[in-house]
């Protein structure tokens, strides 16, 4: 591979690492908001309006990172992106090329039906006001639970640093620094309790 070569592939992998960042932190962010929600479900309902706005939009913005990964759009930064650059730079007879094949079909619909409900949300709610956006049959169909998209977003950790580390040797960490989120939740959420018994 020439430097021409590696300095493409870095550009991706880093824009791919950059997007699982801000969505492991609207993750997190989700996360801590549910955790409250079960745990404070009174200091929750003091500002529903605030509450429902923040999880739509956070939702919203999730779905949008979310499909980055595994969107075909022929130029457009994703996993198949890079996938496409890998081959075309690098002779078939690498372990990449069988990692790529593997890692293809983990990624297929086929393999996790939240790939699809990702996809479904992504073109039916949040980038366009399809009339499924109001068909409850739509929600039903297409309901994920955040541990579902916790694993995803592990998948998506695990592929995206086969290929840093593969190509760039570097490791990459998109994950702790989100943590901080449902810190500064939960002490959001304290403060609120402190102040009802003041």
């Amino acid at each position: 591979m020439n430097p021409d070569h590696q300095h493409n592939l870095e550009e991706i992998i880093d824009s791919l690492c950059e997007n699982l960042v801000w969505a492991w932190n609207y993750y997190h962010v989700l996360e801590g908001l549910h955790e409250e929600a079960k745990e404070s479900r009174e200091q929750v309902n003091r500002f529903p309006s605030l509450m429902n706005c923040l999880w739509a939009a956070l939702f919203d913005a999730l779905f949008l990172k979310l499909n980055h990964f595994i969107d075909r759009t022929k130029t457009v930064h994703s996993l198949y992106y890079l996938f496409k650059r890998i081959r075309s730079y690098l002779p078939e007879d690498t372990d990449l090329h069988t990692k790529i094949s593997e890692h293809e079909s983990k990624l297929h619909k086929t393999s996790d039906p939240i790939i699809d409900k990702i996809e479904n949300w992504r073109h039916n709610v949040v980038a366009h006001l399809s009339p499924a956006s109001r068909d409850d049959q739509f929600y039903k169909e297409n309901k994920m639970h955040l541990d579902e998209i916790k694993n995803y977003l592990h998948l998506i950790d695990m592929i995206l640093e086969t290929y840093s580390l593969a190509i760039l040797n570097r490791i990459n960490d998109t994950i702790s620094g989100s943590l901080v989120q449902k810190k500064e939740i939960k002490k959001l959420f304290d403060g609120l309790r402190a102040e009802q018994w003041h």
